[in-house]
């Protein structure tokens, strides 16, 4: 069997995505209104919030925007959203997530909600370059081309 082009894997796992219903999107940087009070980089969110999807440390739902609490000093590169949870990818390569974490989609190691982001445990020495939240579960793509999942 001929192998696949990387190129067209990537392509083929982002359409297979899409498919899916799940959604990548980059962080507000560029799209931040002006007068605004966040810094560049980082992460807004509103909506249904009963499970801490909005990751601004409450339950309560926001038909605005609401700064998302990151850990001091992080700025986000990307997000995307799950049925019920939240995640992030940040410069360095790593993986934030918060909200609903039930069948342990928040890939925390744990089953417990999240109402402000935790780190993703990743395997050692792994760089994240993409994220995608489906219903259930998250999926990362690794710097070498791997994707990971959770649970």
């Amino acid at each position: 069997m001929r192998r696949a082009p990387r190129a067209l894997t990537l392509l083929g796992v982002a359409a297979t995505l899409a498919l899916l219903g799940t959604f990548i999107s980059l962080s507000p940087t560029g799209t931040q209104a002006a007068g605004s009070s966040g810094s560049p980089a980082s992460a807004w969110a509103w909506g249904y919030n009963f499970a801490g999807q909005l990751g601004n440390g409450t339950s309560s739902s926001n038909s605005t925007p609401v700064a998302v609490s990151l850990p001091n000093g992080t700025t986000v590169l990307a997000i995307a959203g799950g049925l019920n949870h939240s995640l992030a990818l940040t410069p360095s390569g790593q993986v934030l997530a918060w909200g609903y974490n039930a069948y342990g989609q928040l890939g925390d190691a744990t089953t417990l909600n999240r109402f402000t982001p935790v780190r993703t445990s990743l395997p050692s020495g792994t760089t994240v370059t993409a994220i995608a939240g489906g219903e259930y579960h998250s999926l990362a793509l690794t710097s070498t081309g791997q994707v990971l999942a959770c649970p």
